[in-house]
C-alpha cells in the first residue's frame, strides 16, 4: 500500500510533467524576444572569432556566449532560423536541471516531500516558464548560482573544503555568465563570515569556510580576468557589466519607487497565481518565527532565508521578466515547505486527511495551472511566422557584409550578419536614461544622435531594421537623416536609397 507521502510525490511529478509540456509548446510556438535574438548574434560573432566587449557591444558576462559555440561547434549548427530553437532546447535542459536542484534544496533544508512540492510549485510559476525556456543567459547562471548554494547547504555541518572551492567557483560562474547574479553569493558569504562573529562560535572554522569560497570564487575570476587583459576589454567589460547595468537598473535611484513592471508583475500574481504568494507568505512567517526561537538551531535555515529575502528584495529595481528566474526557485522552497505544514496540520482521519489534501493541491495548483495553460500558445504565433519569414529572407537576399542598423525590436533578421549597429532605445522610450546616459558619459559619444549619423555615412550603412511604430521615436537628429536617405523595403526593412 502507498504511503501518503509517496502519492504527494506521484501528484507533484504529475504536475512537473504537465507543466514541462506547456514550456515545450512555448519553445515552438512562441515569438523570440529581443534579447534571444541578441544573444544569437552574440554567439554568432564569438563563433567567428570576434572578440566580446571589444568588437560588439555585450552588457552580460561571457560565459553564455562561449558555452553556445561549443554547442554549436558540437552539434555542427548551420546560422538558419531554427538553430534558435535547438537554443531553446538547450535552456530546456537548464530548466530540468533547475527543477532538480530546487528539489534537492527542499529535501536538503526539509523533507523529500517538500522538494517535490518545491519543484512543482515552480514549475507551475508563469513568470518562469515565460523566461526560462528563452535563449538567454539568466537560465544558465541560475543552474551556477543553485548548484553552488546547494552544495554549502549540502555540506553545511560536516564541511567539505573542497565543495566549498567547488561552490565559490560556481558563484563566480553565475558572475561572469550575469552580473545581476552577485547578489546572492554576496548574502551567503556576508552571512557566514558576520554570524560567527555575532554568536562567537567556532570562529576559526566558520572563517576557513569563507576562506574556501573565496578562493574558489578568487581563482575562476583570476582566469576571466586573464581573458579580459589578453583580449585588451577589462575596461569594456566593467564599463558595460557594472557601469550600464547600473544605471539600467537604476541602482542610483533606489528609494524612488518608479517602477511600473514590478506593479504590473505583482498584479499579475495577486489576480492569477495568489495561492502561490499566500503560501509564500505564510512560510515566511512560520520561518520567521523558527529562527526567533532558536537562531543556533536554526542556522542553515536562517542562511537560506535571508538568502531569499534579499534575491526576492532584486524586483524593487528596475525589473524585468527575466529577473524572477534568480529568486522564484527559493521562493517554492519555502512556498512547499508550507503547503506540506498546512496538510501535515490536518485531521488524522485517513479519509478527512486524502479530501483535505486533494482540496488543498486544488486550491494551490489548478488555478496556476489553468493560468499557464491560457497563456501557452498552442500553435505558431503571428510574430513568430514573420520572425522566421523575414530572417529568411535576410540569409538569401542580403549579402552578409551588408552594414545593418537594428533598432531594438523583434524583427529579427539581423542575427547572421557581420556588421551590426545597435539603436537600443527606439523600441521603449522609458529606457532612454538607462542606455542612453550611460553609454554618453562613459564612451564620450552619442551613439543615438549625431554621431551615429556622422558613423552611417562614413560606414555607408545600407540597411535599417525598424519597426514602423519606432521611427518617430528616434533621435531628432537621426530621424532627419534617416528619413532623407532611407526608403521602406519590406515591413521592418529600410533600404539606403
Amino acid at each position: 500500500m502507498l504511503k501518503r507521502s509517496n502519492i504527494l510525490t506521484y501528484i507533484f511529478l504529475a504536475i512537473i510533467l504537465i507543466n514541462l509540456t506547456f514550456m515545450l509548446f512555448r519553445i515552438y510556438n512562441n515569438q523570440f524576444d529581443h534579447d534571444e535574438l541578441q544573444h544569437m548574434h552574440i554567439t554568432w560573432h564569438v563563433l567567428n572569432g570576434k572578440t566580446i566587449y571589444g568588437d560588439f557591444f555585450d552588457n552580460h558576462g561571457p560565459v553564455y556566449p562561449f558555452i553556445n559555440v561549443i554547442i554549436w561547434k558540437i552539434l555542427n549548427l548551420s546560422p538558419e532560423f531554427d538553430t534558435l530553437f535547438i537554443f531553446r532546447l538547450t535552456s530546456f535542459i537548464y530548466i530540468l536541471i533547475i527543477l532538480f536542484l530546487t528539489y534537492k534544496i527542499g529535501e536538503n533544508l526539509f523533507s523529500r516531500t517538500v522538494g517535490f512540492a518545491a519543484s512543482a510549485i515552480l514549475s507551475s510559476l508563469f513568470f518562469f516558464q515565460e523566461k526560462a525556456i528563452e535563449m538567454r543567459p539568466d537560465v544558465i547562471q541560475n543552474v551556477f548560482w543553485l548548484l553552488g548554494l546547494y552544495l554549502i547547504l549540502k555540506f553545511f555541518e560536516k564541511r567539505n573544503k573542497i565543495y566549498e572551492m567547488v561552490s565559490g567557483a560556481l558563484f563566480a560562474l553565475a558572475f561572469f555568465t550575469n552580473t545581476k547574479s552577485l547578489v546572492g553569493p554576496a548574502v551567503v558569504i556576508s552571512f557566514l563570515f558576520l554570524y560567527p562573529l555575532l554568536i562567537k562560535e567556532n570562529l576559526k572554522e566558520e572563517f576557513k569556510r569563507v576562506l574556501n569560497i573565496c578562493l574558489g570564487f578568487l581563482s575562476t575570476t583570476v582566469l576571466f580576468l586573464i581573458y579580459l587583459l589578453i583580449s585588451g576589454t577589462i575596461k569594456q567589460f566593467f564599463s558595460s557589466n557594472f557601469l550600464i547595468n547600473f544605471y539600467m537598473l537604476d541602482i542610483y535611484k533606489v528609494g524612488e519607487f518608479q517602477n511600473d513592471l514590478l506593479i504590473s508583475y505583482s498584479k499579475a500574481l495577486y489576480e492569477h497565481q495568489l495561492s502561490f504568494l499566500a503560501l509564500f507568505a505564510i512560510g515566511i512567517i512560520i520561518i520567521s518565527y523558527k529562527i526567533y526561537k532558536d537562531p543556533i538551531k536554526e542556522k542553515k535555515i536562517y542562511l537560506f532565508y535571508l538568502v531569499t529575502v534579499a534575491t526576492t528584495l532584486m524586483i524593487f529595481l528596475k525589473s524585468y521578466n527575466q529577473i524572477f528566474i534568480i529568486f522564484l526557485p527559493l521562493n517554492s522552497v519555502i512556498a512547499s515547505y508550507a503547503l506540506i505544514r498546512i496538510i501535515k496540520k490536518m485531521d488524522k482521519s485517513k479519509i478527512l486527511h486524502i479530501i483535505g489534501t486533494l482540496l488543498i493541491l486544488s486550491l494551490v495548483f489548478v488555478g496556476l495551472i489553468l493560468y499557464s495553460y491560457d497563456k501557452t500558445p498552442l500553435e505558431p504565433k503571428e510574430t513568430l511566422t514573420f520572425q522566421k519569414e523575414f530572417t529568411t529572407f535576410v540569409l538569401k537576399d542580403l549579402e552578409r557584409s551588408d552594414k545593418i542598423l537594428f533598432s531594438w525590436s523583434n524583427c529579427g533578421g539581423y542575427m547572421f550578419n557581420e556588421d551590426v549597429q545597435y539603436y537600443w532605445v527606439t523600441s521603449a522610450p522609458r529606457i532612454v536614461p538607462a542606455y542612453y546616459f550611460p553609454i554618453y558619459r562613459i564612451e564620450g559619444e552619442d551613439v543615438f544622435g549625431i554621431d551615429l549619423v556622422e558613423k552611417m555615412r562614413n560606414e555607408n550603412v545600407k540597411y535599417v531594421i525598424i519597426y514602423d511604430k519606432y521611427v518617430d521615436r528616434l533621435n531628432p537628429d537621426f530621424k532627419k537623416y534617416f528619413i532623407n536617405n532611407y526608403k521602406k523595403d519590406l515591413p521592418c526593412l529600410w533600404k539606403k536609397k
